[in-house]
């Protein structure tokens, strides 16, 4: 896509395609374009991550060592 320019782009999404890179930001806009995204925060995602875990490391009686 020749003809669509970083300064096409408009200024809060900048940041953004120089990024992803401007042919995979003009993909995105392709697929997601017009509708409204949540990106989760890198420390919601550890969280799940931790929470999981301690799923897995509780056997029913350890509640007090995995606190």
């Amino acid at each position: 896509m020749d003809y669509i320019k970083v300064e096409d782009i408009p200024e809060e999404f900048v940041g953004l395609a120089n990024f992803m890179g401007i042919d995979k930001f003009i993909d995105f806009c392709n697929e997601y374009g017009g509708i409204a995204i949540y990106f989760p925060s890198k420390k919601t995602l550890l969280r799940n991550g931790r929470n999981r875990e301690i799923i897995n490391m509780y056997n029913g009686k350890n509640i007090k060592d995995l606190a």
